[in-house]
C-alpha cells in the first residue's frame, strides 16, 4: 500500500480510561476519525436491548498500515 504515511498523519492519538478501571491510562484513537480515513479498520455493533451501537478499531489492521508507512 503505498501513500499511506500522508493518510495515518492524520490521525492523533488520545489518552483515555476505562469507566471501569479509571487509574488505568490508555492510549489509542477515536473510532469515529479512523473510521473516515479507514473505513475497513472499523466495526459496529449494536446492542438491540439498549439501541445503541458502538464503533472497534481493529488495532491488528492498524498495525500493518503503520509498518507500511514505515516502509515508505
Amino acid at each position: 500500500v503505498l501513500g499511506v504515511l500522508p493518510l495515518l498523519s492524520q490521525l492523533q492519538a488520545h489518552k483515555y480510561n476505562y469507566l471501569t478501571d479509571p487509574d488505568q491510562e490508555f492510549f489509542g484513537f477515536l473510532a469515529q476519525d479512523v473510521q473516515q480515513v479507514f473505513p475497513t479498520v472499523v466495526t459496529e455493533t449494536s446492542d438491540r436491548e439498549r439501541g445503541e451501537s458502538t464503533l472497534f478499531v481493529d488495532y491488528s489492521q492498524l498495525t500493518v498500515l503503520a509498518i507500511s508507512a514505515i516502509q515508505e
